[in-house]
């Protein structure tokens, strides 16, 4: 509030001639009107917080996911390595036993 209008105020309110009442009611405004800038400009900073907040929620919500699908391609891929190592057991084990038929026939 300019203080012109401050001035205008305290005029309004203030008593006839009593300059400590005036004084008064001036830094009363002034304070008022810094509260009130105060308070706006930590309601752009709440906002700005809670935007922040949202698309940190999102992000953590895709890393979220992301980390869902690596973990089912990980299970996935353990089954399949599974089925090669049991595979390459059989082989080796027909091997062996393939092996000791030939001999046994020589």
């Amino acid at each position: 509030m300019p203080s012109t209008t401050i001035d205008k105020v305290s005029e309004q309110i203030a008593p006839k001639n009593n300059d400590r009442f005036k004084t008064i009611v001036r830094s009363m405004i002034q304070r008022n009107e810094q509260l009130r800038t105060e308070s706006e400009r930590k309601g752009e900073q709440i906002k700005q917080q809670g935007q922040e907040i949202e698309r940190l929620q999102k992000q953590l919500k895709r890393y979220e996911q992301l980390l869902k699908e690596k973990n089912e391609l990980l299970q996935e891929a353990d089954k399949k390595w599974s089925t090669v190592i049991g595979c390459l057991a059989i082989s080796k084990k027909r091997k062996e036993r393939d092996g000791d038929e030939e001999t046994k026939s020589d």
